[in-house]
């Protein structure tokens, strides 16, 4: 019996065991390995040049990235407000949304839009409804778009990914080609060969450039990140996200842009506001510290008229409250933030 398996050679990377309730599972990610992409703007982009999409509304609030990625499908790019309570605008979309639209809407920190925009959602099927849930593992309601953008690489220690679901829906040209990049996974693995974390500004720096280099292409989601996805259990990791996210409400209250301390949506972090020079003097203390906390977004693609929006930009520092840590660990968050304003 013939066959184009080779035999033989070094021993390649062991294969991980599935397992169930996967982060893979909870996510959707396709079966098919040619309906993911190295990132989400890639598969925004081309999902978007399947359908044949003129225009895509995208909120005031949100990573340039989804910009790049209208444009460089050949899409017309507009935007709606949502305001110091990151809700959509639902106003100006019922007036000016057009039939054969697309309609992005985020799901910011984990949380869904509230119920005046899945209200507006469910009663226009004319529009196509995209859920960014790239900061999402799990909303804690059922989807209120037609397809759901992820980017799990956002949510888990995997170097690429990007892809919609529900995969079948998306349609047949709307595909990756070629093998992933196993250069991704450069900074991730310097990361995890430093276990005295001696050299964080070496891998942390390899890292930002990769970011930097990110791009709309064709380019695949790697292969190991799909096998880490699909080994990773996805309740601890809900678990711990929560518990971490109560532990700094309980401490930083005051300071916590989002209201609910115990939130039914699994949180991508923990959010705070910081009016005026603020934050970034803050993100620097902490940083001094050794606790780096994230800035989305530093820039947005909106026009300046938008100025609830770019208040944001500049106000909005999120604290980490992912599975790798513990209580202890975030008590030390909440000390050396509280350190940096003026708490203590």
């Amino acid at each position: 019996m013939e066959s184009n398996r080779l035999i033989g050679g070094f021993l390649e990377f062991e294969r991980l065991p599935r397992q169930p309730d996967s982060l893979a599972e909870r996510l959707g990610l396709p079966a098919n390995a040619t309906r993911t992409f190295a990132n989400a703007r890639s598969a925004l982009s081309s999902f978007l040049r399947s359908r044949g999409v003129k225009r895509l509304w995208l909120p005031a609030y949100g990573c340039p990235s989804l910009t790049d990625a209208a444009t460089l499908a050949g899409v017309e790019a507009v935007y709606f407000g949502v305001g110091v309570q990151l809700e959509p605008d639902v106003s100006t979309l019922a007036r000016d949304a057009r039939a054969g639209d697309a309609v992005l809407a985020i799901d910011y920190f984990g949380r869904p839009p509230g119920a005046a925009f899945k209200a507006f959602a469910s009663s226009r099927s004319d529009l196509l409804l995209i859920e960014d849930a790239v900061q999402a593992l799990d909303t804690g309601e059922p989807p209120w778009g037609g397809w759901c953008l992820h980017s799990p690489r956002k949510l888990v220690g995997v170097a690429d990914g990007g892809f919609l679901s529900p995969a079948g829906t998306i349609g047949a040209d709307a595909q990756s080609t070629g093998p992933g990049d196993p250069a991704r996974w450069r900074a991730a693995m310097m990361r995890l060969e430093d276990t005295q974390g001696t050299t964080n500004a070496l891998w942390h720096g390899v890292n930002q450039a990769r970011e930097r280099r990110e791009r709309v292409s064709s380019d695949p989601m790697s292969t190991l990140s799909a096998m880490v996805l699909h080994a990773v259990p996805s309740a601890p990791v809900a678990r711990a996200r929560h518990e971490n996210y109560s532990g700094l409400a309980i401490s930083l209250g005051d300071l916590a842009f989002l209201g609910d301390a115990s939130p039914s949506f699994v949180p991508f972090g923990f959010p705070i506001r910081l009016p005026g020079d603020q934050r970034d003097r803050v993100a620097a203390a902490l940083a001094d510290r050794g606790v780096f906390a994230a800035v989305h977004w530093r820039t947005l693609a909106a026009p300046p008229c938008f100025k609830a929006e770019h208040a944001l930009s500049r106000e909005l520092l999120t604290l980490p409250c992912d599975q790798r840590y513990t209580p202890e660990d975030m008590a030390r968050v909440a000390e050396v933030v509280a350190s940096a304003v003026g708490l203590s």
